[in-house]
This record gives C-alpha cells, structure tokens and sequence, in this order.
C-alpha cells in the first residue's frame, strides 16, 4: 500500500439491513486497495445494528472507520451530510452500497488530484456487476437506468459537471463554499415498503451545478476511477425503468431552471446517446427480433418505457406542486442544510 498521499474519506450509506451483505463486500474492496490513506465513514438508516454490524467487519479488516446512525431527517442526501461532518480526510469521496471499487480507485482518485491541483472534484465510471446473467441484456445506450456510466464511453481525463455519489470525490473545502446535499432531494425510504423512493429531481447532480457555480469547470472526469454497480432483477422491471427515467426528466429541467446549460459536454453526451438510441440501438432491437425475440421484446419496452417517460418527466416539472421552490437561481445556495452531528458513533474496537 501507498502510505503517502491525503487521507481520502470515503462516505457509504445505506437504508436497510438487507444491504449488509452488499455493505461487506464495499468494505472488501475498499481493504484491498493499493492506496493505504483509507477512512471509511460508514452511516446506517432504519436499522441500528448495522452501523455496529459495519463497524466490527471494517475493523476486522484492518480499515479506518467510523460507523454512524442518522436519527435526523431520513433520506440518502441528510445521511451524506451526516458522514461529511464526520469525514477527517482531505478528500471526501462517495460511493453506492452497491458498489465494488477496483483495487486502484482510491489511488487514481488521489493521482488524479495531484496532476490537477486545480481540480475541486473527481469523476469516475460505473460498470454494471450482473447479479444474474439473465439481466445482461439490458442495452449499454440504457445503462443511466440503473445508475451505470459506461456508456459515455470516455478515454480522456475532462472537465464535467456531473458528479453522480455512485462514483466521486471533492476536496473538503468544497463543502465550506458550495454547502452540502439537499435533503429535499434524493431516494428516501417509504413506510409502505423496502425499496428507496426515487424522489423528484437529482440531488447528486444538483450538488456538482453547484460547485461548478462556485468555483468553474474544476470537476474532472477521469475514467480509470471506475467501480462495479450491482445491478438486481427488481430494477429492470418496466415499472422501475419508468420511473427512473421520469425522474431523470423532471432532474434535467429543474438542473436548467436553476443553473441553465452550464455542462456543454453533458448537453453533447446526452444528445449523442439519443442519437445512438434512435439511430443505432432502435435498428439492432428490430434486427434482434429475427433470432432473439424475447430480448428483443425486452430491449425494445425498455427503450420505449426510458424515453418516453424522459419526456413525460420533463414536462411533468412545470405541474409538479413544488416548481416554484425551483423558480430562481440561488435557491439551492440559500437553502443548503447544515450538517447535524450524530446521534450515534461506533468505532472498531
């Protein structure tokens, strides 16, 4: 391991004991990194016992953590905010509970940071981890439907203004400039069931707008900072695909309400993968048919289901009860919560 370098605070949070397993191999990865400046500041939801469960297993492991509880306002985004008051190290990085990092990702993150002084955040990409390889059929051009970047199919290191918490890091600073997550956006738990709410609006990205507003184009995508996401049965339902990508319709305007265009290279990426939905997918899946056709008939609703629902998305902000909260540039900056301190702490023994 690399014992020179900033300490990089990684922040997980999860909603659920059933994630626990998911949790452990995060925590795995994260070990085996070649990069040895490691703290992982871990924040439970709904279930205590998993931030002491957590807690044990990293120190077993040899990694620095620290294992909270968000008692507050629930929600991924005031848990993040939780983990940020808590994080010590120079560089704070996000990651899913879904998520397996390469054995090099802490030490991209870090050389990454060091031939950019100039950088504020870093980027990276996330590629599908199957959990059944009876799901692989889901497109690569359909991949953002369960939060996978390799579609942007990037080789160079290049500023962005999407800095999605699957895969990125800041400098601490940041935060003391831009604030922090907006608990009005971002999954939350419901009462009536076990899965996360996806609720209106994206609150990672409206996060990176922000830090590009306050200090310029500084967030660089670098794709040899790459994870694994799990990818699971429940999110290529149809009924999930739709409301994934009416979510991301209602983000992507209220992100242009609020900030206007100010990613030229998102803009370009997002009509170039609609070019090779339209123009190079849509062929493929009406070839398929011939010899596949139940893939076919699966890719094809999928397609259907994710633009459609886009656009519907889109539209839908201008009915959505709580526009006017998005009505003017400043909103989010005026607003930013701040982070609350723990209601509870474990450390390994």
């Amino acid at each position: 391991m690399t014992p020179e370098g900033p300490l990089l605070s990684v922040v997980v949070t999860t909603y659920s004991g059933e994630r626990l397993s998911d949790v452990a191999q995060l925590v795995d990865s994260l070990a085996a990194q070649t990069y040895g400046r490691i703290e992982l500041v871990f924040v439970a939801e709904n279930d205590p016992a998993m931030r002491d469960t957590v807690a044990r297993f990293a120190g077993e492991r040899g990694l620095a953590t620290v294992a909270l509880f968000n008692e507050g306002e629930p929600g991924a985004s005031a848990a993040r905010n939780l983990g940020i008051g808590r994080a010590r190290g120079e560089i704070v990085a996000f990651l899913d509970d879904t998520t397996v990092a390469q054995p090099d990702w802490a030490a991209q993150i870090a050389k990454t940071f060091a031939e950019h002084p100039e950088a504020v955040g870093v980027a990276g990409l996330a590629e599908p981890l199957w959990q059944d390889p009876s799901l692989a059929w889901l497109p690569r051009e359909l991949e953002w439907l369960v939060s996978c970047t390799g579609f942007l199919k990037e080789t160079a290191v290049q500023p962005t203004a999407h800095g999605a918490t699957v895969n990125v890091a800041y400098r601490r600073e940041v935060f003391a400039e831009a604030g922090l997550f907006l608990t009005e956006l971002g999954p939350r738990r419901t009462l009536y069931g076990r899965r996360p709410r996806w609720q209106e609006g994206s609150e990672d990205q409206e996060f990176s707008r922000r830090v590009v507003s306050a200090f310029g184009d500084r967030i660089l995508l670098n794709p040899a900072v790459r994870v694994h996401r799990k990818v699971y049965a429940y999110q290529l339902t149809t009924s999930f695909i739709a409301r994934r990508a009416r979510a991301t319709g209602w983000s992507r305007r209220m992100l242009r309400r609020l900030y206007g265009s100010q990613d030229r290279t998102l803009g370009r990426r997002q009509a170039g993968l609609l070019g090779r939905i339209l123009i190079g997918l849509l062929p493929r899946v009406l070839l398929r048919f011939l010899y596949r056709p139940a893939t076919a008939w699966k890719q094809l609703r999928a397609m259907v289901a994710a633009v459609v629902f886009v656009g519907v998305g889109y539209a839908s902000f201008y009915f959505h009860r709580g526009d006017g909260r998005f009505s003017r540039p400043g909103y989010a900056i005026a607003t930013t919560p701040e982070a609350g301190l723990p209601a509870g702490e474990a450390r390994p023994e």
